[in-house]
């Protein structure tokens, strides 16, 4: 039986450190609380049950490895969070990274995953406040499927010109904003351009799914 811990209550916990809920394999859902900012590598190492996390406004920096080998199918990062490497290895194919709102520039980098994940589908979901988009790795740009895009501008990118996406499906955009994005993403990506589906009309329809619905998308019985 999963468990589901709830600490949003606890108080002066500032970061959680190497190892701090490393193999344990019956824990299914945490919600952190406000005040942490570190997160250390491997912190939820092996635990493999894991299938969702809260992560707080507070939260700063989240070293690489923190999620490998978890059974995370999405992870929804705070708007000031920054990371160093996110390599992952998960039994589920699909992942979405979900970027809060209130970021205005991104690098989309470190997303990449493990060798030994397979054919990972990466979903990135990039908010309405997005206005630029820094950097975009290899590794990640190749693993990405589809975008889901809610700025109604396209967010410029400041890297170096090129194929980013090369390997996307749909870029799924504002009903408004697809003749935009096209002319100004046709370079990035050979992907379809579409307006955003209901269910995802706005980025909450990616925050809102309980426990129970996220693990049944993710495979569980």
């Amino acid at each position: 039986q999963l468990v589901r811990l709830d600490l949003s209550r606890t108080s002066g916990l500032t970061e959680l450190g190497r190892n701090a809920f490393s193999n344990k394999t019956n824990l299914g859902s945490i919600l952190l609380p406000e005040g942490i900012t570190f997160i250390e590598r491997d912190a939820f190492l092996d635990t493999n049950c894991l299938i969702e996390i809260s992560l707080p406004a507070s939260l700063a920096l989240v070293n690489g490895n923190t999620f490998h080998r978890t059974g995370l199918p999405r992870i929804a990062l705070p708007a000031k969070v920054e990371w160093n490497g996110f390599r992952f290895v998960s039994p589920f194919v699909n992942w979405a990274v979900i970027f809060q709102e209130g970021r205005s520039a991104v690098p989309l980098t470190g997303f990449a995953p493990d060798p030994r994940a397979g054919d990972v589908r990466l979903t990135l979901a990039l908010p309405a406040t997005l206005t630029q988009i820094s950097a975009v790795d290899a590794d990640t740009g190749n693993a990405v499927s589809e975008l889901y895009c809610y700025a109604a501008r396209p967010p410029e990118y400041a890297g170096k010109p090129g194929l980013l996406f090369p390997n996307a499906k749909t870029v799924y955009i504002p009903a408004g904003s697809v003749n935009a994005y096209k002319s100004a993403w046709s370079a990035y990506t050979r992907a379809e351009f579409k307006a955003l589906p209901p269910e995802k009309a706005a980025l909450s329809g990616w925050l809102a799914a309980d426990i129970v619905e996220a693990y049944k998308a993710a495979g569980g019985k």
